[in-house]
């Protein structure tokens, strides 16, 4: 590993990204050939006896006392990962990208390096990017084009962690995604936005609008947003002087289409 050492510590995020990928494959290659050369005497002899590690094994452990000698290998390693996974974020996934990642993650697992510190950094990275990015949206897009943003943010993600990422890494990415898209923009969300798609009868968006509320239990908030809407309505319909004909018909319309977004996008469990 000494030249691919040296090698790696000079180049980019990439290129670094590209070696590893080659190392791994190799290494991985010769150890396979290793198993065939020693098979009987692992299956017969190395597996009955805990004291010996399996070959697979043993091999890592040897990569891994490799990777403590020389510790700027795994801080270039994770660096690397980390600055890679925001540039896809800004710029969108390659299949070299999710490729040479995927690799440097299988390392990381093998030696014990995944949970701490990777995925604590990829979770505490994660928590900036969006931060940052959903203040952005949110300024600039209608409600519409916010929750737009919210799925194409949850599909990016899940597509992550197939691609490259344990499975069990989901589940706080997408913690991370609720906090940071939905939750601290709780006020923005419950008040004009969903104002503005009840005036348009959005019932798509609504239907997201209540799913994404109801995993931050913010569910309360949708259901007082929904009641001052139709009070407000409702009031400034009756003050508008009109025949008591007009008005009946006016409200009776407005009770039909109430009940349609009710129907169509979830918000029927939230009626007040």
């Amino acid at each position: 590993m000494g030249a691919g050492y040296g090698r790696a510590m000079g180049k980019s995020s990439e290129k670094c990204l590209a070696l590893f990928d080659g190392f791994w494959r190799e290494l991985k290659e010769q150890i396979g050939h290793l198993r065939q050369i020693f098979l009987t005497l692992e299956r017969s002899y190395m597996i009955k006896n805990n004291k010996y590690k399996l070959i697979w094994k043993l091999c890592m452990h040897l990569l891994g006392l490799a990777c403590n000698e020389k510790p700027q290998i795994m801080e270039k390693l994770l660096g690397s990962i980390l600055a890679m996974i925001e540039k896809e974020r800004k710029v969108g996934a390659s299949e070299e990208s999710q490729r040479v990642i995927k690799s440097a993650t299988e390392i990381l697992m093998e030696l014990e390096q995944y949970r701490n510190p990777f995925e604590d950094l990829l979770i505490e990275q994660t928590q900036s990017f969006y931060s940052e990015e959903s203040r952005r949206e949110i300024s600039k897009n209608d409600i519409k084009g916010y929750i737009a943003y919210i799925n194409a943010r949850v599909k990016d993600e899940h597509e992550r962690v197939i691609a490259y990422l344990d499975l069990s890494t989901g589940s706080r990415l997408h913690t991370v995604l609720e906090n940071t898209l939905v939750k601290s923009h709780i006020l923005t969300l419950i008040g004009p936005g969903f104002t503005a798609l009840a005036e348009e009868s959005a019932t798509a968006e609504l239907k997201t609008l209540y799913e994404a509320l109801g995993k931050v239990g913010e569910i309360p908030s949708l259901r007082k947003s929904w009641a001052d809407y139709l009070h407000k309505k409702g009031a400034a319909m009756l003050s508008v002087e009109r025949k008591s004909e007009e008005i009946i018909e006016n409200l009776i319309k407005f009770k039909e289409s109430m009940d349609n977004i009710l129907r169509e996008s979830c918000l029927l469990y939230t009626s007040p």
